[in-house]
């Protein structure tokens, strides 16, 4: 049996129809692939921008409208990681370990690297939290204000649950002798490329409460 040619449809056609390219039938089928070709790529093109890890623009602002999340100042990058959590919330037990789980899967950080350096304590008042020990490299990599970041952390909270406080650690740090040497966290160059940075200690809030 003669296989489909599906770049020249005409040569399907029985013997018996004009098949040249200068035949009705040629240009009539070719045009109607070119046709049908507009349409599967439009619509491959709809469906790659309603996923959701590849979405940009107006159609993430359509997904904070349903999410109930308002953009504001927030790129593309960082829109969608605060959606990522604000769809993490509906399942969030408040708990540290659900919360370094969704932190390792939205920033793409290594849970174990998370788990021992993230603290979240109790604060003297009711419906508050103090967050110790949070990376500033998170708010490197990600691009996000140290109120973005708090924010982030507070969808992921219990309900009615704030952060009073929160200490970013940075990574300078200096050596034990002389012979030590570390491009993350020593003193930096003239044009910064390498070196350590300060942490942010005892920085308070009040974003959600």
């Amino acid at each position: 049996m003669k296989e489909f040619n599906y770049e020249n449809l005409a040569l399907n056609l029985p013997d018996a129809y004009a098949k040249k390219e200068t035949s009705n039938n040629y240009k009539f089928l070719k045009s109607d692939k070119h046709i049908s070709n507009l349409i599967k790529d439009a619509l491959d093109k709809i469906f790659d921008i309603l996923d959701f890890e590849n979405a940009t623009g107006y159609t993430l602002d359509m997904y904070g409208e349903r999410l109930q999340l308002k953009r504001g100042t927030m790129t593309d990058e960082q829109y969608l990681i605060m959606l990522k959590a604000q769809i993490a919330k509906s399942m969030s037990d408040g708990t540290r370990s659900f919360i370094i789980e969704v932190l390792s899967f939205i920033l793409n950080c290594d849970k174990s690297e998370i788990d021992k350096t993230l603290q979240i304590k109790s604060d003297t008042d009711t419906g508050y939290v103090i967050i110790d020990r949070l990376p500033f490299a998170w708010l490197i990599d990600v691009g996000f204000s140290q109120e973005q970041m708090i924010e982030l952390i507070e969808i992921l909270l219990s309900c009615g649950v704030h952060v009073r406080k929160a200490m970013f650690t940075g990574t300078l740090e200096f050596g034990d002798d002389e012979d030590d040497y570390d491009d993350f966290k020593g003193l930096s160059d003239d044009k910064s490329s390498i070196g350590g940075y300060f942490g942010i200690s005892d920085v308070y809030y009040n974003i959600g409460g």
